[in-house]
């Protein structure tokens, strides 16, 4: 419990910093708490959920356009799965493979016009 607290209050701080807000919610009350990350004007930045005061599930990321920026996947705070990164015009740019929270291997795309 120590650790949600220090960690909301270090969310709530920093956010106080960079005029931004950070919302937390456990609507189903089901332990899987909704993590909400929104700029100023109402965009979001960051979507996740944390299980036992740990990173789980899909996680997005967004650039300031609103294009998807990265996409990544927790189980019980470990990294896992495939992990896609994606440019500021929506391109993927990269595919990294977890297992065991290690990097298994990775992938880059490249475009050519």
């Amino acid at each position: 419990m120590k650790k949600l607290f220090f960690l909301i209050f270090s969310v709530f701080f920093t956010q106080q910093l960079l005029s931004q807000t950070v919302t937390y919610t456990d609507s189903d009350n089901n332990g899987i708490i909704e993590y909400l990350k929104k700029s100023e004007d109402g965009s979001i930045i960051e979507r996740g959920f944390y299980f036992n005061e740990k990173p789980y599930g899909t996680w997005k990321s967004y650039w300031e356009n609103g294009n998807l920026r990265c996409i990544a996947q927790f189980k019980y705070g470990l990294r896992y799965g495939v992990w896609k990164f994606y440019d500021f015009d929506g391109k993927l740019q990269h595919e990294v493979t977890y297992e065991d929270n290690r990097v298994a291997y990775a992938v880059q795309h490249r475009y050519f016009e």
